[in-house]
């Protein structure tokens, strides 16, 4: 289907729903809403395709579509769900992730073998993940949107929101300086439109003084513990993995799955350098460094300034330099993407009327690829309160933005603990097992929690407990509603800042912490960092 055609038809003037923005999230949630009755309109500022950094899916993110579609006979959902599919859809491109992979570089590279370690996240590649070209999945999706019915704004901007007695009236501008402005009229607001945050923007809406939310370490002020910015692009790069394992004398015999199927990561002694391939021979690359770092460079910096500082950065890893100092780069249009401080946080996150999606909300980091698994868990939220017959009412949006703000205290709080790693292979492997644990916890618990009766309380099992005290009936984020799990977070932080390894080593220490948690046998120092499938069955 022809998109251009498609978008900015004559629209209606009342909708159920108006999401702005038409990202992953905004377009899935607008599919199913479609699918359940709902009548929605997306307004994007820019157009589809365009270039979006940020492609890596998780299990959780995979198993969240695969749930769509199977609940609300969603094909096209479906499909998106696992890289096998996936990669078959039209104009669609993604590449092959069976888990996470890190290669430990230093700058002298003198080591016979490269420390590694590999975490698989799928059995074998029938069900693995995908790494997501963002801009052709994000067209893909919003094809979709089009398609089931919803209508789509492109080149378009919401500049007014007044509230009515049955919802809102928004006011939207084209891009173009001979368009008229129309007015059409929404019962709820969704805010997909990331940091520009239109909706509490346009609100001129303050920040919340009296915040319910207490967070673990009896802080109710949300403050990051993470610091980093990112340089990225997409280059044409084909590699001939077998002789690179071979240069870095690896034991290919001992590999749990292909370690270039997967989110590669180049840990340094100060931040990581990230490989998503793509199956066309493009691969998404970025340094994530100090946000200090970046201060030389700036958000002003030329485009010849940011390739120089790239090839610099190249050069201080020779075998980073050998693999990919050659390669050009293919996107973005004006070179190299440059986000000096990418963390950012803002309230209120929801409203009488209107919620906002993670991916406004805020950003934590790269690392763990948990963007889009966040966001699709909200959108799940979402839809399962409705489809439950439950309203987006006062109290429902109270728990929303309560809980999301726990869930970015969690995402930092696991990135925070592997950066205390860098430079110490063995602890960096600790610190990440910590997200592990929860990520699987989390999928885990939300597979039993669709196996069991939407009434149910599976409260014998202490590991997998659901809370039943919220309309969605599913647990928060990587569990971020379960005390225990915080408090094991704090106790590892702790541990994770002492500056010299326990006696018993760091993974022995966290293996203790996570206890009951640990379901699937991480935190072995008997595998030397090649973990085999440890993941809940898909």
């Amino acid at each position: 289907m022809d998109l251009t055609s498609r978008a900015n038809r004559p629209v209606t003037t009342r909708y159920d729903f108006l999401i702005v923005g038409s990202g992953f999230a905004s377009c899935v949630l607008a599919i199913v809403l479609q699918r359940l009755g709902y009548h929605c309109l997306l307004v994007e500022a820019h157009q589809h395709p365009r270039f979006a950094i940020g492609e890596s899916s998780t299990p959780i993110a995979d198993q969240i579509l695969l749930d769509l579609g199977q609940d609300f006979q969603l094909p096209e959902l479906t499909r998106l769900g696992r890289w096998a599919t996936a990669r078959h859809l039209p104009d669609v491109v993604v590449g092959c992730k069976q888990g996470f992979s890190y290669f430990f570089a230093d700058a002298s590279d003198d080591k016979q073998t490269v420390p590694m370690l590999l975490v698989p996240a799928s059995p074998n590649a029938a069900v693995a993940d995908s790494h997501w070209h963002r801009g052709s999945v994000d067209h893909y999706l919003a094809r979709c949107a089009v398609a089931r019915g919803t209508d789509l704004r492109i080149q378009t901007r919401v500049t007014g929101l007044t509230r009515t007695a049955t919802g809102w009236s928004a006011d939207l501008t084209p891009g173009n300086a001979h368009g008229e402005v129309a007015t059409v009229a929404a019962k709820f607001l969704i805010d997909g439109s990331g940091p520009a945050r239109v909706v509490s923007s346009l609100l001129d809406l303050p920040h919340p003084t009296n915040a319910s939310t207490k967070l673990p370490l009896g802080h109710s002020h949300f403050s990051f513990a993470t610091d980093s910015g990112s340089l990225f692009g997409h280059f044409r790069l084909p590699i001939d993995w077998e002789s690179t394992w071979r240069q870095w004398h690896l034991p290919t015999d001992r590999f749990s799955f292909p370690p270039q199927h997967a989110a590669l990561h180049h840990v340094t002694d100060n931040g990581w350098m990230w490989h998503l391939a793509f199956d066309n021979d493009v691969v998404s690359l970025g340094w994530v460094l100090p946000s200090n770092v970046w201060s030389k460079l700036g958000q002003v910096s030329t485009p010849e300034q940011r390739w120089q500082f790239w090839k610099a950065q190249l050069r201080l890893y020779p075998r980073l330099e050998a693999l990919y100092g050659a390669a050009p780069l293919v996107d973005p249009p004006g070179g190299l993407g440059l986000i000096p401080h990418q963390q950012r946080f803002s309230e209120p996150i929801a409203g009488p009327g209107w919620l906002a999606l993670p991916n406004t909300v805020g950003f934590v980091d790269p690392l763990h690829s948990t963007g889009i698994g966040h966001s699709l868990c909200a959108v799940q939220k979402v839809v399962r309160t409705l489809v439950r017959g439950g309203r987006l009412d006062d109290q429902f949006l109270q728990a929303y933005a309560d809980r999301m703000k726990k869930e970015f205290w969690l995402v930092d709080q696991l990135v925070a603990a592997a950066y205390s790693g860098l430079g110490q292979p063995e602890k960096w492997e600790a610190a990440t097992m910590l997200y592990f644990a929860a990520a699987i916890t989390f999928e885990e618990c939300r597979d039993l929690a669709r196996r069991s009766k939407p009434d149910a309380n599976n409260g014998d099992d202490a590991t997998l407990a659901i809370n039943d005290d919220v309309p969605w009936q599913s647990p928060d984020f990587l569990m971020a509603d379960r005390n225990d799990l915080l408090e094991r977070v704090v106790r590892a932080r702790s541990l994770l800042q002492r500056p010299k390894p326990p006696r018993s080593g760091w993974l022995v220490e966290m293996s203790n912490i996570l206890g009951p948690l640990n379901t699937v046998g991480l935190c072995d120092p008997a595998l030397n960092g090649i973990y085999h499938y440890t993941t809940a069955k898909k």
